[in-house]
């Protein structure tokens, strides 16, 4: 029994040592054990007066991730924080922390997350940083209890000075921490990208939910550790000598027209400035020097500045490859006016104010600054000052009034001429936002015989006298209003109860160029299927209201990070990436969310609502996921992952023209329902083709208000689930006949078209 015993021991051991079903996290050598290279003093001057803001990430209401043995990341980053306080106050440094204690800058009955972190970054600009450092522990998303690693986050829009300290702070924290996992990134996080410090990271030293590294950082020496490695990325940084910039004279004052802003460049911790590198920005205009004695520079503003505020950075680096940043400085070009010119007079509507409009512009034919002030003397000499906007300025004068109205400005001056209004005029509608009272733009009226009116600049509609009423006016962002009006006011309901009105949305559609995204046994690209969904989908969307972005509009190679770029610079509320054929096999659907995103998990949830009743999505999975196109789009965002192209009913599917129109209006009805919240009301509405003998109509094409078109199927029907109730104007299309515009009323059942 012995020697069976001694025989059974090895294959027993070689059992323990296999790798079980849920893996334990690897180890990590040497992991927060020490700091490995010597923690002295910097030089003289290095860190001196430099101003520092350190941001623990969280805190208050906020607990950030959370180790699986509760510690949260609040505490963690708080605790490296102080002592990172105590190294560079010591050391000279100016420091401000964003918070001392674990508390939130929420205001009263407020939760969002939002909220405190404009705060923050308000406290922090304010403070004018040389640095700003956010100080943050990482976490999986998806609870993989194994991953661990180092990444630093560098502001994405400034791959110079952000950048260089984050190399600098990466090299020490990887090389102090023991992780071998490391990277270096651009970010779009808010406390980066509303950052006006000079350079701006945000750390992520490790992830708390690995249960080594939560067992490690529940040690105050581990936190203390964390912080002299972050103190030598910052002494490294500085050491490489970070040119301090300050301007010369008056900058920033209003200027009558663009002249020099000068500078003086002065070198740190004994690194020469590298003057082949000082350069200047306005509004994102590169502007080159002339370089002076005594590191004095000298910067030309464009001659053909516009009148207005503008935005001036300027950088300098040090021959070691170290940034300065001053800036931004706030300037205004203010020349004085020089023309006056009238613009064209528009008849009011009855009732409303005749204006005298006038284009106010300076010695150099450029409109003038906005808020200019502009006096007009009437004809029975009555006086009146308004200010411009835009260049224009406008003044209200009685219907009946006759003669000459003086307009001056600075030093110029112009006599228009006034006439009594004509007394033969026509109608003159004015269209309204039935929900908000305001002017609609953009709109026209549609005349018996087929012609038209469109609106002028003023947003009024002016008819002949031979025009009837009442008409029949549309327009973008809005339905068909057929009774037109028999008054002089024609109110307009919002499409999709004005959920998308002043919403900017982009549209990722995944692959391009030589990436396929994705490619079926009949030679189908995801990457064709997605760009022509997301066209689809934007016309929807723009009919409706909104502004939209398509990240790519052909087939040109894009990275990740140029589409983030993208979505960021357009202003985004939201965004939706696209990758028809890009679940995996086997699977139908899934949307993915930032697991930190309540409103981008918000909005993967209520488009998966909509999304699981078309094919190929039987079945839709939400789930998080830290990918990049998430993790870094400063708006909440969306993946759609929608069948598998391995699988060939999937590829027919895709070509289908009718399931790409229904498709879109799933994704649209989620949108509409995660934006419009409880403006959005939708009824079904089944739209029947038929011709005169009743036989059904298959593959016409129905549009409704001009926004989504949808193909007839087998028994001429299309169903439309994203209007509201009520007037609609229903636009079919068959082959070999004229388009037919119908009036039709959904929420009262099945509305039959019949084609002659």
């Amino acid at each position: 029994m012995r020697r069976l015993s001694l025989l059974l021991f090895p294959a027993i051991l070689v059992i323990l040592l296999l790798p079980g079903c849920a893996g334990r996290p690897p180890a990590y050598e040497h992991l927060y054990e020490g700091l490995i290279e010597e923690l002295a003093p910097p030089d003289a001057g290095v860190l001196a007066g430099r101003r520092i803001v350190l941001d623990p990430g969280h805190g208050g209401a906020f607990d950030g991730a959370v180790g699986v043995d509760s510690l949260t990341e609040a505490e963690v980053n708080l605790g490296v924080a102080l002592y990172l306080w105590g190294l560079l106050s010591e050391a000279g440094a100016d420091v401000m922390l964003t918070r001392s204690t674990d508390r939130d800058f929420l205001p009263d009955s407020t939760g969002e997350t939002a909220d405190d972190l404009a705060v923050r970054v308000q406290r922090a600009n304010a403070f004018a940083p040389d640095v700003f450092l956010s100080i943050h522990h990482n976490a999986s998303p998806e609870y993989n209890r194994g991953k661990n690693a180092v990444e630093l986050y560098y502001r994405a829009d400034d791959p110079l000075a952000s950048l260089e300290l984050a190399v600098d702070l990466h090299t020490h924290l990887a090389r102090n921490l023991g992780i071998d996992e490391t990277g270096i990134r651009p970010g779009t996080y808010f406390v980066l990208r509303r950052s006006t410090a000079g350079a701006a990271v945000l750390g992520e030293a490790s992830y708390i939910s690995h249960p080594a590294v939560e067992e490690r950082l529940r040690i105050a020496a581990k936190q203390q550790l964390e912080a002299e490695a972050y103190y030598l990325g910052l002494v490294s940084y500085f050491s490489r000598g970070v040119p301090v910039i300050d301007t010369v004279g008056t900058t920033g004052e209003t200027m009558t027209a663009p002249g020099a802003v000068v500078c003086r460049i002065t070198p740190a911790a004994g690194v020469p400035v590298d003057p082949a590198s000082i350069t200047a920005s306005v509004d994102r205009r590169t502007l080159t020097p002339v370089l002076l004695s005594g590191g004095i520079a000298a910067f030309d503003l464009p001659a053909d500045l516009p009148n207005g505020p503008h935005e001036l950075r300027i950088r300098a680096s040090s021959v070691a490859g170290a940034t300065g940043v001053l800036g931004p400085l706030h300037i205004v070009i203010d020349r004085p006016a020089a023309f006056i010119l009238p613009l064209p007079r528009q008849v009011p509507a009855p009732g409303e104010p005749r204006l005298v409009r006038v284009l106010v512009l300076d010695g150099e034919g450029r409109p003038v600054a906005d808020g200019t002030s502009v006096t007009a003397e009437g004809p029975a000499k009555e006086l009146m000052a308004v200010r411009t906007r835009g260049g224009t300025a406008a003044f209200e004068i009685s219907p009946e009034a006759k003669g000459t109205l003086t307009v001056s400005a600075g030093g110029a001056a112009s006599g228009i001429s006034i006439e009594p209004l004509p007394s033969a005029a026509g109608a003159v509608v004015r269209p309204i936002d039935a929900l908000t009272g305001m002017p609609v733009a953009g709109a026209s009226a549609i005349l018996e015989g087929g012609g038209h009116q469109s609106a002028g600049e003023d947003g009024l509609i002016r008819l002949s006298p031979s025009d009837s009423l009442p008409l029949t006016v549309k327009a973008p962002g809005y339905r068909y209003l057929f009774e037109g009006t028999a008054a002089d006011t024609a109110f307009m309901e919002p499409l999709f109860g004005g959920a998308l009105h002043g919403m900017r949305i982009s549209i990722d559609p995944d692959g391009g160029g030589p990436d396929d995204a994705g490619r079926g046994a009949g030679g189908l690209r995801g990457a064709s299927v997605d760009l022509a969904l997301a066209r689809i989908l934007e016309t929807a969307l723009e009919a409706g209201g909104a502004a939209v972005l398509l990240a790519r509009t052909g087939e040109e190679p894009i990275s990740i990070h140029e589409r983030i770029f993208r979505v960021n610079a357009f202003g985004s509320d939201m965004a939706l990436q696209l990758r028809c054929g890009g679940a995996a096999a086997g699977d139908s659907c899934a949307f993915l969310h930032y697991p930190g995103s309540a409103r981008g998990t918000a909005l993967a949830d209520s488009i998966a609502a909509s999304a699981a009743l078309i094919p190929p999505c039987g079945g839709v999975c939400v789930r998080g996921s830290a990918e990049l196109f998430l993790q870094q789009t400063a708006c909440p965002a969306t993946v759609f992952l929608a069948g598998s192209l391995d699988d060939q009913r999937t590829e027919t599917l895709f070509r289908s023209p009718r399931w790409m129109r229904l498709q879109v209006q799933a994704l649209l009805r989620g949108i509409l329902s995660w934006a419009g919240g409880d403006r959005f009301a939708p009824v079904e509405m089944a739209v029947r083709v038929v011709t005169d003998d009743g036989s059904p109509v298959v593959l016409a094409a129905v549009t409704i208000d001009g926004a989504v078109t949808l193909l007839t199927g087998d028994d001429g029907t299309a169903v439309f689930t994203c209007f509201e109730a009520g007037t609609h104007g229903c636009l079919v299309s068959v082959p070999d006949a004229a388009p037919l515009l119908l009036r039709i009323e959904a929420g009262s059942g099945p509305i039959e078209c019949i084609l002659p």
